[in-house]
């Protein structure tokens, strides 16, 4: 967004005005040209009125007015000419450069019609005068003097007249206009009419014929102000399903495009449309609209599909941003059906960037999508238990759990580390606060793998997770069931069976570090691990 403190006042006070004409030429574009085109007609007789009255020193004569309206009429019949021809090249231009449909602006714009028509009152009405004009010789009487006049004057202000319909004309071959004119007309009543929305069509239309071009600014420019009119159609005094068909229709033909700019491996357009998607899903998630918000992250699942296929990688993770941010609102609002759908989203990600991941490629585009996704998760969780939603929690831990274990069988195994070590320190957040903190358990299995591949490939000790597991040890013996202290418990004594001295060091510094109040849980919760330890040991073969 452009600021413009140099000049606030245009800022708070002229597009103000700007918005109030436009809606009224746009509803009434009848009467506002006719009124237009009117004014010169009146200022044409004014003229005529003061240039008798004061400004005329010598009386037309009768030879010279029909010399004159003669002109006149052949001058009129010749400008009526041009501006049909003018009329029809403009037609014809634009309907072969964009759509056909782009005919139906002029068919439907009261400029032409006004024109010939006043036109052709002011020629009938010279011949009128010309027919008036009698005698051979001698001045013409001072009332027919005004109407003569008038004629002339009218002939040079309809002449003026042609400007604003040539600027009308010269404007149409910009697909800006086009998308401009046709924007404000896309109300709620035209998008869920029965038969098809033209509006919305013809403006995609010249979308799809600008991408074909690269044309990004008509792209940019254009779908920015369509957003804008189709957000503001999306609102609280429409019902669900209004509200749901309107995204629907505008999402679809979204979808088409950015399909378009997919097949021509385009970028830039690309995040432009996505950027629109961006922008509509905010709107209906900030309002508290679930279904339009999740019927837009479907959509958005299927163009991620077809990004990664083609592998744009910039794409994918501009798909991952938009995901994100919506997703974030969407939580905070408490939707229902929205939150998981944006979540198997940022799953897909993941996994589509695993599959372009080699074991030894830590540090790609696709590594940094990857751990960006699995971040989105992680903060969806973390929302999840920061607004009490324990249905968010385990859903983002599942989906954690799934990339881990999707990890695994690519043989991709340093996201591992990263999302195990996150997980533990969500895990000891939650304890404070949910019921039940089990599925933390079943995400930290990854731990364990983890921990065997840190130990065979001998790396350094930052990614051991013994300290973490022991704070969690503690604060569940404290807030959590039995089930899950012995989950825990076990946890950790299976990271002993891997690594017994870092185990032994990781005690010692623990309890060094222990305020008073915990160490009597601390040294429960040692004491279940030891029994487990144990019971693991006696089961391994000698």
């Amino acid at each position: 967004m452009h600021e413009k403190t140099s000049l606030p006042s245009a800022v708070t006070t002229f597009p103000i005005i700007d918005d109030i004409s436009g809606e009224f030429i746009s509803k009434h574009p009848w009467v506002f040209w006719t009124l237009f085109y009117g004014s010169f007609i009146i200022a044409a007789f004014l003229c005529a009125f003061v240039f008798v009255t004061y400004l005329n020193p010598n009386p037309t004569d009768v030879n010279s007015a029909r010399v004159l309206l003669g002109a006149l009429i052949k001058c009129e019949a010749t400008i009526i000419a041009l501006v049909i021809t003018l009329t029809l090249v403009a037609v014809q231009l634009t309907s072969s450069s964009y759509t056909p449909r782009v005919a139906k602006i002029f068919a439907n714009s009261p400029h032409m019609y006004l024109l010939l028509g006043i036109y052709i009152v002011s020629i009938a009405y010279s011949a009128l005068i010309l027919q008036l004009v009698t005698g051979v010789d001698g001045s013409v009487p001072l009332l027919m003097e005004l109407w003569i006049s008038w004629a002339y004057w009218l002939t040079i202000f309809l002449a003026i007249a042609l400007i604003p319909y040539i600027f009308y004309i010269l404007e149409s071959f910009s697909p800006e206009t086009f998308i401009t004119r046709m924007s404000i007309h896309l109300t709620k009543e035209t998008i869920l009419q029965q038969e098809k929305n033209d509006f919305l069509n013809l403006i995609f239309d010249v979308t799809h014929n600008s991408i074909m071009k690269y044309d990004t600014a008509t792209i940019r420019s254009g779908l920015n102000l369509v957003t804008i009119q189709m957000s503001n159609q999306v609102s609280e005094k429409n019902t669900i399903g209004e509200n749901s068909k309107i995204v629907q229709v505008f999402c679809a033909h979204l979808e088409r495009c950015a399909r378009q700019a997919i097949d021509l491996h385009d970028e830039e357009m690309l995040s432009i449309i996505l950027d629109q998607f961006e922008r509509i899903g905010t709107h209906c998630a900030r309002n508290k609209f679930d279904n339009p918000t999740l019927q837009i992250i479907t959509i958005i699942s299927e163009v991620e599909k077809l990004i990664n296929v083609k592998d744009i990688p910039g794409s994918l993770n501009r798909v991952r941003e938009l995901t994100r941010s919506i997703g974030k609102i969407s939580i905070e609002n408490k939707f229902r059906e929205t939150p998981g759908r944006i979540m198997f989203c940022q799953d897909t990600i993941a996994k589509h960037a695993i599959d372009k991941i080699t074991p030894q490629d830590n540090f790609s585009l696709y590594s940094a999508i990857l751990e960006n996704s699995v971040d989105s998760l992680i903060e969806f969780t973390g929302l999840g238990i920061t607004t009490g939603q324990p249905g968010i929690v385990n859903g983002s831990l599942a989906h954690l759990k799934s990339i881990g274990e999707y990890s695994v069988r690519q043989d991709i195994l340093f996201p591992l580390y990263y999302i195990a070590d996150k997980v533990f320190d969500l895990w000891r957040t939650a304890l404070p606060v949910l019921n039940s903190t089990s599925t933390f358990l079943d995400v930290s299995e990854l731990a364990l793998i983890a921990k065997k591949d840190t130990r065979q490939k001998f790396t350094p000790a930052h990614n051991i997770f013994e300290r973490k597991i022991l704070e969690i040890g503690i604060l569940s013996m404290e807030k959590s069931s039995e089930p899950e202290q012995q989950g825990v418990a076990r946890l950790l004594a299976n990271m002993r069976i891997i690594d017994d001295k870092n185990f032994q060091d990781e005690v010692l510094h623990t309890r060094a570090s222990l305020p008073l109040q915990q160490k009597e849980p601390y040294h429960r919760f040692l004491a279940l691990q030891e029994r487990i330890y144990q019971e693991i040991l006696q089961k391994q073969p000698v």
